[in-house]
């Protein structure tokens, strides 16, 4: 089973695609009721292409997760036009003793663990806070532009073992 462990701010929308929203001729009403309006469809169409090319499976690790159940993640996934199942989402962890933050990576790794996973997996996040173990399965992607195609190509080849 292959995993990809998701963020969906930075990587399904960026701040190109708020600007472009920005624009003088934007047409808001052409635009779906929120929160299905913060998908961008280029973004989704990349994730799509990942997820057809690898047969994976979604953890969503993105805060969308809190307050949402599985069903409810899959439906807004569906509804957007995302293409992949929906399996799991991870735990929210509070904070720490002294103000130490846990990071995402803390977060993925105890999912991990209470499914005793140990297939191929990436992460695709825009943030840094991911474990040194998980550094060489993580897909950095950018605030600016979200989910780009070289990406897509890392994140296949890592899944796929290329």
């Amino acid at each position: 089973m292959k995993i990809i462990f998701l963020d969906i701010d930075g990587v399904l929308n960026s701040e190109k695609f708020y600007r472009k929203r920005g624009e003088p001729n934007y047409r808001f009403d052409l635009e779906p009721p929120y929160p299905l309006c913060e998908f961008d469809y280029t973004s989704i169409c990349l994730l799509n292409k990942i997820l057809k090319e690898t047969e994976s499976y979604i953890v969503v690790s993105s805060t969308w997760r809190i307050g949402r159940s599985l069903e409810e993640l899959q439906d807004l996934f569906d509804e957007v036009g995302i293409d992949g199942k929906v399996i799991g989402k991870t735990k929210i962890l509070q904070e720490r003793k002294n103000f130490e933050k846990v990071v995402r990576g803390t977060e993925i790794k105890m999912w991990m663990d209470e499914n005793n996973f140990t297939d191929s997996y990436i992460i695709i996040d825009d943030d840094n806070d991911m474990l040194p173990e998980q550094q060489p399965f993580f897909i950095k992607t950018s605030f600016w532009t979200g989910i780009t195609e070289k990406n897509v190509e890392d994140s296949i080849k890592l899944l796929n073992k290329i």
